[in-house]
């Protein structure tokens, strides 16, 4: 099954997202439902059931404080010329410290740079790259706001035609 590790985003900051968002929705952008909006911190492939019970054997040797996101700014990927992901920033130093231990403690490598992903650019336009230039700038320093993060999911992305469906194979309660 296609799994990634993540974190859920709290639902005052998935409000504060509606205005952008909804600026965002024209022919040629696909805006997130906020019912998928999350921080991976790895995507993990497909895994067996085996490999599964493993990821979950290993989360539950992590020893972690609940601590805070703050969630800022906006971003594309993989840049602004051609931009194919429009994000939402975050600043933690505790993510990354929490991060590095799974990354440690199931032996991963990678880089990571986390964001929300808020609308995925499926083509390119004038109309598209304005739309993306006018919102970065409105966006670039805007502050969405802060939340307690009280737990880590083992979570399965399904593909399907109408997108994919996310459900939580395991949860990491955090101290």
């Amino acid at each position: 099954m296609r799994c990634f590790i993540g974190v859920t985003i709290s639902e005052t900051i998935k409000n504060g997202f509606t205005d952008l968002q909804n600026s965002l929705r024209i022919s040629g952008v696909n805006v997130i439902p906020s019912s998928k909006l999350h921080i991976t911190l790895k995507f993990m492939g497909e895994l067996t059931e085996r490999e599964v019970k493993d990821v979950i054997k290993k989360l539950n040797k992590i020893n972690f404080p609940c601590f805070e996101i703050n969630v800022c700014g906006v971003g594309v990927f993989p840049n602004s010329k051609s931009p194919r992901i429009f994000w939402a920033g975050i600043k933690s130093e505790k993510l990354t410290q929490l991060t590095k231990i799974i990354y440690s403690e199931l032996k991963l490598t990678g880089e990571f740079k986390f964001h929300i992903t808020l609308a995925r650019i499926k083509k390119q336009s004038g109309e598209i790259t304005k739309l993306i230039s006018h919102n970065l700038r409105k966006f670039q320093n805007y502050e969405f706001g802060k939340y307690l993060t009280k737990d880590i999911k083992l979570i399965k992305s399904e593909l399907t035609q109408m997108g994919s469906v996310y459900s939580i194979i395991y949860r990491v309660t955090l101290n």
